[in-house]
């Protein structure tokens, strides 16, 4: 047999049955062959067999809870997740309450002059915020022309850049959000 002793992987590999025929048999040759290869296998088999033998034990569901609740670790749930949870409550709202209107509507309960003064309000407030956000919009391109020329350039690259800039920003208000305020002084 040549000096090369078998390595855990191989001898574990014949031990959970992953080794491929070929394999097998050089691995059992040199076994038959090497005191301390087979005395190594022999262990590994034995505590193998042992680990196999212990009963796994059924923990509840909220085990996990429990256990961070005994250490005072409070989960946090991230904010675009918690504002991705929401959203069927939000779309709901929104069908229960234009299908609430249609009814008012239908009924005669809303008058066309109350409709006319419901769409002004709506076009002012929907106007108000669309002036918002474009504003907060231009004033973050304006920072961002400022701090990030290269940006600005039209390639590709730059584009994926300050992709990259958004998310790692969003990153950041995430985790100011998510940050743990201490309740004892």
């Amino acid at each position: 047999m040549n000096d090369r002793h078998l390595t855990m992987e191989e001898l574990n590999l014949l031990i959970d049955d992953a080794a491929s025929a070929g394999d097998k048999s050089i691995i059992r040759l040199h076994l038959g062959g090497c005191s301390k290869c087979r005395a190594l296998h022999q262990s590994l088999e034995r505590i193998d067999s042992a680990v196999r033998r212990i009963s796994l034990e059924r923990v509840s569901r909220e085990f996990t809870h429990n256990v961070l609740a005994s250490l005072n670790i409070v989960p946090k749930t991230p904010f675009l997740f918690r504002v991705v949870e929401n959203l069927p409550y939000v779309f709901a709202l929104m069908i229960v309450v234009g299908l609430m209107l249609s009814v008012f509507v239908a009924t005669g309960v809303i008058g066309p002059e109350q409709r006319q003064e419901t769409q002004t309000t709506v076009t002012q407030i929907s106007n108000a915020v669309a002036g918002g956000l474009s504003a907060l919009v231009g004033n973050f391109n304006d920072v961002m022309r400022t701090y990030f020329p290269f940006l600005y350039g039209g390639e590709a690259v730059k584009l994926m850049l300050m992709a990259g800039v958004a998310v790692a920003a969003l990153a950041m208000f995430d985790r100011l959000l998510r940050k743990r305020i201490p309740l004892r002084p």
